[in-house]
């Protein structure tokens, strides 16, 4: 029998991620006794597709980015309470990915496994998974910025940074309150240069006075 390796678990995890929200969708609602909104966006984007003008965002309370992703799923899905679910059910496929990646990178291979079955398990999360609230695209964006700028890091990629700029901002366009992670993954990025920096010159002078030395 073959031994068990994080990714295998991490692909039994995903498995049961797949298989528990399918059976809360089905019997459950979208939204009634748990937030009016999940209901209502489907609607709003239905009469602002009725109305054929693009520049109109349904509800200024909030960012204009979900309802752009609910319409663009309800090309494929147009009952508009079935595409606002659906749309909420891929993007934890996406949560899940992304929460896994980044605990692997920091902690390590069997820490992201475990962090994909309590993606998988929460019971809020699973519940926002079938709602049609911006809840789940929002998490998708705003962690798929964070993985992004951990590449960066890592690598030093211009195409990573731009990515996860990207990223964050659609994020912020979607809630408010992501405009904080702007300047802030900002000042991270210039404080990771400048000790990158750091080191790099306190090695140069150890090899400086090394060979002087000799």
């Amino acid at each position: 029998m073959s031994s068990l390796t994080p990714r295998k678990l991490l692909a039994a995890f995903f498995i049961v991620h797949v298989a528990v929200r399918p059976v809360t969708f089905a019997y459950s609602d979208n939204g009634i006794g748990f937030h009016h909104n999940a209901y209502d966006r489907g609607l709003f984007v239905q009469r602002w597709l009725g109305a054929e003008d693009f520049r109109f965002v349904p509800d200024i309370a909030y960012g204009p980015v979900h309802y752009y992703l609910v319409a663009a799923t309800m090309a494929a899905v147009p009952d508009p309470t079935d595409a606002t679910r659906y749309l909420s059910f891929l993007s934890s496929i996406a949560v899940f990915f992304l929460v896994a990646g980044l605990a692997r990178r920091i902690f390590g291979a069997w820490e992201g496994a475990a962090a994909g079955l309590l993606v998988a398990l929460h019971p809020h999360g699973i519940r926002l998974s079938v709602v049609g609230l911006d809840m789940m695209p929002y998490a998708a964006l705003l962690l798929g910025g964070f993985y992004a700028f951990a590449r960066f890091r890592e690598e030093r990629a211009a195409a990573w940074a731009a990515l996860s700029g990207a990223l964050f901002t659609l994020a912020a366009a979607t809630r408010f309150e992501a405009w904080i992670v702007l300047p802030v993954a900002a000042v991270a990025a210039i404080a990771a240069d400048r000790k990158k920096g750091a080191r790099s010159r306190r090695a140069r002078r150890r090899v400086s006075r090394r060979v002087d030395g000799v």
